[in-house]
């Protein structure tokens, strides 16, 4: 969409589906009407997706540069931006 960005949850944090016994995980993506803060973007995701994001587990990448490096969950998302959500931790 032309005013909004797009929204990307990688790893463990995008829903899995159940094949024939495998858990097959697939990337999920969201648009969401921008401008909005990083925050409240985040907490749109949470609720629709019934997910805890931890941000001291999760790294944030707007347009590829970390969400530290710019206003962190202040951070002020505009339309055609990409957020791409990436767990730090992982099984092993």
């Amino acid at each position: 969409m032309e005013n909004s960005a797009t929204f990307k949850l990688t790893g463990i944090l995008n829903p899995t589906s159940n094949e024939i016994g495998k858990n097959v995980q697939r990337l999920n993506q969201f648009d969401i009407t921008a401008p909005i803060i990083l925050r409240e973007a985040i907490q749109r995701i949470e609720d629709k997706c019934k997910i805890k994001i931890s941000r001291d587990s999760v790294l944030i990448l707007v347009n590829g540069i970390e969400a530290n490096a710019l206003d962190n969950l202040e951070t002020v998302i505009n339309a055609q931006d990409e957020v791409v959500l990436v767990p730090t931790f992982h099984g092993g």
